[in-house]
């Protein structure tokens, strides 16, 4: 886990707005750790964990590269969820707001999909739902959302699911 939150915290150094006088967060509970840092990202929130990277500090990224604290632009996300996924708990949640100008990325600490969770999934056996959906399920039931990305990212998807799924 330790991978994926460190590559949270270099992308919250590299992306925050520092014209707003607001530090980065890092806030701890029983069940998730979330770092929030101001201004919401500049790219779309369906486009998150897509590669490339729209820079807010140029100057930034260009020394975390060279330090090697970045691999490269717009791969960080995506190394979060492979980290995550990797220890089988749930997948970090990417929350972004312009109207607090805000980002957040929450992890869990919750293994993903154990034994509670596919008795839950038991009462959708007549929908004869599949895997892809499943997870989506779980997900939101767990992190009380999901939305385009987070499937693409649950399932390992590089387009948008087809309308209705």
């Amino acid at each position: 886990m330790h991978v994926a939150l460190r590559e949270a915290i270099h992308n919250a150094l590299m992306h925050q707005d520092y014209r707003i006088h607001r530090p980065t967060q890092v806030r701890r509970f029983a069940d998730r750790l979330e770092i929030e840092n101001p201004d919401a990202s500049l790219r779309d929130p369906d486009r998150l964990g897509e590669p490339g990277s729209e820079l807010r500090n140029p100057r930034i990224a260009q020394m975390f590269y060279e330090i090697g604290w970045a691999e490269q632009k717009g791969t960080s996300i995506r190394a979060m969820q492979q980290a995550m996924a990797e220890l089988g708990l749930t997948p970090p949640a990417f929350e972004s707001d312009p109207q607090d100008r805000s980002f957040r990325v929450t992890f869990y600490r919750h293994h993903f999909m154990d034994r509670d969770d596919l008795a839950w999934l038991e009462q959708f056996r007549t929908l004869a739902l599949n895997t892809d959906e499943q997870k989506a399920l779980v997900y939101a039931r767990k992190t009380g959302r999901v939305n385009n990305a987070i499937y693409r990212s649950l399932n390992r998807a590089d387009t948008p699911p087809p309308a209705g799924h």
